[in-house]
């Protein structure tokens, strides 16, 4: 099972990424956002980012 965090370059989902890794592998983490460059340091940890635009629905699918 992976965990899917979306809109993850916010406050709020940073945090809840930080505790989800602590309770899981980085490589069952996945972080969607519109900016996959601020999510840098997670990608480095082994988390997957991926690009994800909720004001481009087409780009959804695949990140999720």
């Amino acid at each position: 099972m992976r965990i899917v965090i979306p809109s993850a370059s916010g406050r709020l989902a940073r945090a809840t990424a930080n505790y989800v890794l602590e309770k899981v592998a980085p490589d069952d983490v996945i972080m969607v956002t519109r900016d996959t460059g601020a999510l840098e340091e997670f990608a480095r940890r082994g988390v997957t980012v991926r690009y994800g635009d909720y004001d481009r629905p087409e780009s959804l699918a695949e990140a999720f």
